[in-house]
């Protein structure tokens, strides 16, 4: 199976990020290129023109970010420039963090609920997550979305658990269209 540009990439970034010892501090230079092209994406417009030279191009990372980005990093742009890639910047990137964090011990859970949850809602939910995911530490991020109707669903990664009532209201229409009536 071929692998995807984005996988090949942020992989060859992550080794390079351990045999160094500085995953956290690439992490941190990977979390911070993102959120400079979500703020600029006219900045990713710039680097991908085909009417620009690689020094062109080369130029204005360096511009953007002389001294802020760890050798490792820096190098790794380079690369990407060298071969064209900077158009999968974004998406190697991503994949990078959720590489990186993982490595770490580092999770992520999305929350979904179809009512603003409470305090004490969050203390709980937190808590049970975290006794059941086996991550060391876990960002939570909470999201309202009222086609729920109730209930919560809860995604870590590949893994979710849909504790909705839209979800069990599915399932029992699958369940009621599957018997026949006599």
């Amino acid at each position: 199976m071929a692998r995807s540009v984005e996988n090949v990439y942020a992989d060859a970034l992550l080794s390079v990020a351990k045999e160094s010892g500085k995953t956290e501090e690439i992490l941190r230079d990977a979390e911070m290129l993102l959120k400079a092209l979500r703020e600029s994406p006219e900045f990713l417009e710039r680097l991908t023109d085909p009417g620009r030279s690689k020094e062109e191009r080369e130029e204005a990372l360096r511009t953007v970010f002389a001294d802020v980005l760890e050798t490792e990093t820096a190098g790794f742009l380079s690369v990407l420039v060298e071969k064209r890639r900077e158009d999968a910047l974004p998406g190697i990137l991503n994949r990078f963090v959720r590489l990186a964090e993982e490595s770490m011990g580092i999770g992520r859970a999305f929350v979904r609920t179809a009512f603003p949850v409470t305090e004490d809602e969050r203390v709980q939910i937190e808590r049970k997550v975290r006794e059941t995911a086996g991550f060391q530490t876990l960002h939570f991020t909470y999201e309202t979305d009222e086609s729920l109707i109730g209930g919560i669903v809860i995604r870590i990664g590949d893994r979710v658990v849909d504790g909705s009532v839209q979800n069990r209201l599915n399932k029992l229409t699958r369940e009621l269209l599957k018997t026949r009536v006599e």
